[in-house]
């Protein structure tokens, strides 16, 4: 969890393409990020028994948040009605 928000934050965007495989195909879906990436404090519980209790004890390097978080899947444009 954050020890306490983020003060400022460094713009990214970035673009990829998603390629599935479909009835008669294959086709490409456009997949677009952006948001503010920032360093931050952060800190864990680790249960004792858990799949990380290894990291009991270890305290994090650093932290890294991701605000104004968006995430589009599909083209910018939207496809005439029926088709």
């Amino acid at each position: 969890r954050l020890a306490r928000p983020p003060r400022w934050g460094v713009p990214v965007r970035a673009g990829a393409s998603m390629w599935q495989d479909v009835p008669g195909g294959t086709v490409r879906t456009p997949v677009r990020v952006r948001g503010s990436v920032a360093l931050a404090r952060v800190r864990w519980r680790v249960e004792p028994t858990g799949p990380l209790a290894w990291l009991r004890g270890a305290r994090p390097l650093f932290g890294v948040v991701l605000t104004d978080f968006r995430l589009r899947f599909g083209p910018s444009w939207a496809p005439p009605a029926g088709g």
